[in-house]
C-alpha cells in the first residue's frame, strides 16, 4: 500500500501547488 500512499500525497503536492 506504499503506491497508493505515494500518489495520493502526489496528487496532494499538486493541489497545494
Amino acid at each position: 500500500n506504499s503506491k497508493g500512499l505515494v500518489q495520493r500525497e502526489r496528487i496532494l503536492a499538486l493541489l497545494i501547488c
